[in-house]
């Protein structure tokens, strides 16, 4: 039998190395951001946040193939106590484990949370889990709580390296010893994400202001109740209209780009105040929806508020967002344009629908329509997002409108 290296082979060494510079500076870039408001900078250091993330996640599993694969150093020592030994197994065991946990739990909270894991802005990654607010939140307190629970272990097993080292003249970090190419780069990330974290939470911290008009928007919402507050409400609540959406078969989305990952939203509460239609008049149709903006839905609480606040959704004076079209030009198959207005901030644009419309089983002397269908705004247009955000640099101009839509007639 081959006796076990002295040494960890090279390429152990570099991803050793050089995925603990990665560690330390994601875990200070994570501090960092989480302390800033939204803006243009908190998202880019969440994009390359994720894009180390994910970067960690490929050589861990690089890494533990090669261990697989390739002798490793033993790591039995005479001298040391069974006890610390075991402590020590036990230690590299929890540390590979969440060398995995850590970025898995990051992604699955970014698709749980609706927001599109794009690597280096070149490779599209799948959603690890259905977009779920609730399952959102709870992912990031785990995610949280695993990368702070991965550097405690990071920092024992530095302790341990070193008490094995002085004490017990253990080889460990012999067998593991950084060139200067190791020593640097270590130094160049620990550097740099401290950098980060004095600068815009020590020289520059959150703004003060822009924490207290956060505070202050958010009350007045919370004070003007909005015109509808639960779906059970909106189903309940008699409309201008004969006509009534079913919200629970129902979805009104939108997706917006950051660099070039997408972020899907949603708005839970709306209703139809008019509608007429008939396929075999459908120059005669007409249909006014109107949306409640407070209802905006989003897997993150900080982003769902600052949405509604002045210079995004100003949903103090305009808390609704209405379209109003007047006739539906037929293209053939059940699909439809409509030529319509919509108005959000109290500015009024033209909006071309595309609809594909069928019409379903209802309860006995009743109709029921399906609408589905796409459009695309601009989110300038409609003052969405002011200051640094009329930039659209990081976060790109179009928004696009995914509509599904059923509805029922509430009287013969």
């Amino acid at each position: 039998m081959k006796p076990a290296p002295l040494t960890y082979n090279w390429l152990a060494r570099q991803l050793h190395w050089f995925m603990a510079a990665l560690i330390l500076f994601i875990f200070l870039l994570g501090l960092t951001m989480t302390a800033l408001p939204l803006s243009e900078t908190r998202l880019e250091m969440i994009t390359w946040h994720k894009w180390v993330g994910m970067t960690i996640l490929a050589l861990a599993v690089v890494r533990l193939l090669w261990r697989l694969a390739t002798p490793h150093p033993s790591l039995t020592n005479p001298a040391i106590p069974p006890l610390m030994e075991q402590a020590a197994k036990l230690g590299h065991f929890a540390l590979y484990l969440l060398l995995f946990i850590v970025p898995l739990l990051g992604w699955a909270y970014s698709s749980a949370a609706g927001f599109e894991v794009n690597l280096f802005q070149m490779i599209r990654l799948p959603d690890l889990v259905a977009k779920d607010k609730a399952l959102a939140e709870t992912l990031a307190l785990l995610h949280e709580i695993a990368a702070w629970s991965l550097m405690a272990l990071v920092a024992g097993h530095i302790l341990a390296a070193l008490i094995h080292h002085i004490r017990y003249d253990d080889p460990v970090i012999r067998r593991m010893k950084p060139n200067w190419l190791h020593i640097l780069t270590l130094g160049a990330a620990i550097a740099f994400g401290t950098a980060l974290l004095l600068t815009y939470r020590v020289v520059q911290p959150v703004d003060e202001v822009a924490s207290e008009r956060s505070t202050e928007n958010k009350a007045e919402t919370e004070a003007k109740e909005p015109p509808l507050t639960s779906k059970k409400q909106a189903a309940e609540q008699p409309g201008k209209s004969n006509w009534q959406i079913l919200l629970d078969e129902s979805q009104l989305d939108f997706t917006a780009t950051q660099k070039d990952a997408a972020t899907t939203g949603s708005f839970e509460l709306y209703q139809l105040t008019s509608l007429t239609f008939n396929k075999e008049q459908p120059e005669q149709a007409a249909v006014n929806v109107e949306v409640d903006i407070a209802s905006l839905s989003l897997g993150n609480t900080l982003i769902e508020q600052t949405l509604l606040t002045k210079g995004w959704f100003n949903v103090k004076e305009h808390p609704k967002a209405t379209f109003t079209a007047k006739s539906f030009k037929p293209e053939g198959a059940d699909r439809y344009q409509m030529n319509g207005e919509l108005t959000i901030n109290g500015i009024t644009k033209p909006l071309l629908v595309t609809l594909t419309i069928t019409e379903q089983p209802g309860e006995e002397g009743s109709r029921r329509l399906k609408a589905e269908g796409s459009a695309t705004i601009s989110r300038t247009a409609y003052g969405i997002g002011d200051g640094e955000w009329a930039s659209t640099d990081t976060l790109k101009d179009e928004v696009s409108l995914k509509i599904s839509i059923t509805a029922t007639n509430t009287k013969n």
